[in-house]
């Protein structure tokens, strides 16, 4: 079961219950060097999968994001802030 609630007829996912069911997958990302996202609105729903897949990466990982527009630079930005991404550790691609 993945952990889904439903409230108000909303469902919702236990994103903790996720997390620690894919415990594995998480652990494995210790040797990645570059994390490129692509196509994603990172949005607050989904920051504790980001914050679990941080916590596994190596310190001097580099991000790529692939930009389409201005909505989405100011999103990028206010993530790797949000996400103690230093400037140096991100790269921003527009497409």
């Amino acid at each position: 079961m993945m952990g889904n609630c439903s409230i108000d007829g909303i469902t919702r996912i236990d994103a903790s219950l996720i997390i620690k069911q894919h415990n594995d997958f998480f652990e494995s990302l210790g040797n990645i060097e570059c994390v490129e996202v692509l196509g994603h609105s990172l949005s607050d729903v989904d920051m504790p999968y980001y914050d679990r897949i941080k916590l596994s990466l190596p310190s001097n990982v580099v991000w790529l994001f692939n930009c389409h527009s201005e909505r989405d630079l100011s999103q990028i930005r206010r993530f790797c802030m949000r996400m103690n991404i230093k400037d140096t550790h991100y790269k921003i691609r527009e497409w």
